[in-house]
């Protein structure tokens, strides 16, 4: 429930995984995400959950994620400005995969931005 992910991303024993998959969420829960000091291990962060651009934002801002590789995201409400947002951030530089199901849904020029910036 969305009630136990904070408790869940306060563990220290995040600190050891270099992956984590995070679904069946009722609400964007980005925002704990970043704000957990034990996920800085991570290259691969997936979220299967109703993240929004907000969302999106804040994990672009957050700088404790600098060593993603890959970030994964199903059952979104991303729209054109949160994608983006992930494409342009420094803080997400050396993720080289994003995975977004439903892609069919975002103008032309940010699928080419998307093209551009990952694999």
């Amino acid at each position: 429930t969305s009630r136990s992910a904070p408790s869940v991303l306060k563990s220290p024993l995040l600190r050891r995984l270099r992956w984590l998959c995070l679904r069946g969420f009722q609400s964007d829960f980005t925002a704990t995400v970043v704000e957990s000091p034990h996920l800085t291990r991570l290259n691969s962060l997936l979220l299967w959950a109703p993240i929004t651009d907000v969302g999106a934002e804040v994990l672009a801002g957050a700088t404790n994620l600098g060593g993603l590789r890959v970030l994964s995201f199903s059952d979104h409400h991303l729209t054109d400005t949160g994608v983006l947002a992930l494409a342009g951030s420094p803080n997400l530089s050396h993720v080289s995969e994003l995975v977004l199901h439903g892609t069919d849904q975002y103008a032309p020029h940010t699928v080419s931005r998307l093209q551009e910036r990952f694999r």
